[in-house]
C-alpha cells in the first residue's frame, strides 16, 4: 500500500479551468515535485490533496483511506495533510 495514492484525479470549473486526469503514488519517506507553468494547475492539485476542493472525478487515498473534500466534510481539509 503506498502512502498516498492518487488515481485518475480531474477537476474542472464551468467555462473555465481544467485539470485533466493524473494518476501517481507516493511512498512514505518518498518527496516528490510538482512542476509546470503558471495556470497549469499546481495549487490545485495541493488544494484537492488536502482536501479543500472536491475533484470532478477520481480518488485521492491517504494510507488506504480516502481523502474527502468540502461536500463530505463540515469542515474542508484532511487534519492529517497541511497545505
Amino acid at each position: 500500500m503506498a502512502f498516498l495514492e492518487v488515481e485518475n484525479l480531474a477537476y474542472g470549473q464551468p467555462g473555465g479551468f481544467e485539470l485533466a486526469p493524473i494518476s501517481f503514488k507516493q511512498e512514505e519517506g518518498v518527496k516528490i515535485a510538482i512542476a509546470g507553468e503558471t495556470g497549469s494547475g499546481k495549487t490545485t492539485i495541493l488544494k484537492l490533496l488536502a482536501g479543500l476542493l472536491d475533484p470532478r472525478s477520481g480518488q485521492i487515498k491517504l494510507m488506504g483511506e480516502p481523502v474527502s473534500g468540502p461536500a463530505q466534510n463540515l469542515i474542508p481539509g484532511n487534519p492529517r495533510i497541511a497545505y
